[in-house]
């Protein structure tokens, strides 16, 4: 999978600009590949500008009622 036109986000890693992400098996393959390295059968997704960032969690959420 090719997600591309999306807002990469990573506060770990100091990443917050623009760019793409080459998937395989749920895993990133490669960050802003270039278009030789994307298989001509992958599924493309634009996120037209939406985030990808790792996973957030609330830590205030409370469960129940």
């Amino acid at each position: 999978m090719f997600l591309y036109n999306a807002r990469l986000l990573d506060p770990a890693n100091d990443i917050d600009r623009d760019g793409s992400l080459l998937l395989e098996k749920g895993r990133i393959k490669t960050i802003d590949p270039v278009e030789k390295d994307i298989p001509e059968n992958v599924e493309r997704i634009d996120c037209k500008g939406n985030i990808l960032t790792p996973g957030l969690i609330d830590t205030c959420a409370f469960t129940g009622e």
